[in-house]
């Protein structure tokens, strides 16, 4: 399951324009829940390197913001992932312990 999860999530990733290895090894870690975060990530924006000859620098900071809040969703969904996983360990030992 572990493998599946990973490559699955890495599968994705590579499409959405994300880091497969990395989110190859939270798929591995956590199958379901890595692949869930994945999926509902929004594509990654790519960024090119502009010279100043060619464009101003009105050009470059739009393309600096972009990146800067593509960064910001991914850290927004690693958060969520692991509210979602905390969650789910206190409520496997709250109906664990009670018995």
């Amino acid at each position: 399951m572990a493998l599946a999860g990973g490559v699955l999530s890495g599968v994705v990733a590579s499409a959405k324009n994300r880091d497969p290895i990395g989110w190859g090894i939270i798929g591995a870690l956590f199958p379901l829940l890595g692949l869930i975060a994945i999926a509902g990530m929004p594509m990654a924006q790519t960024t090119q390197a502009f010279s100043p000859k060619k464009h101003n620098d009105h050009v470059e900071e739009g393309i600096v913001e972009e990146s800067e809040e593509s960064k910001k969703e991914g850290i927004l969904w690693l958060g969520f992932l692991l509210f979602l996983l905390f969650v789910l360990t206190i409520t496997i030992l709250w109906f664990g312990l009670r018995k």
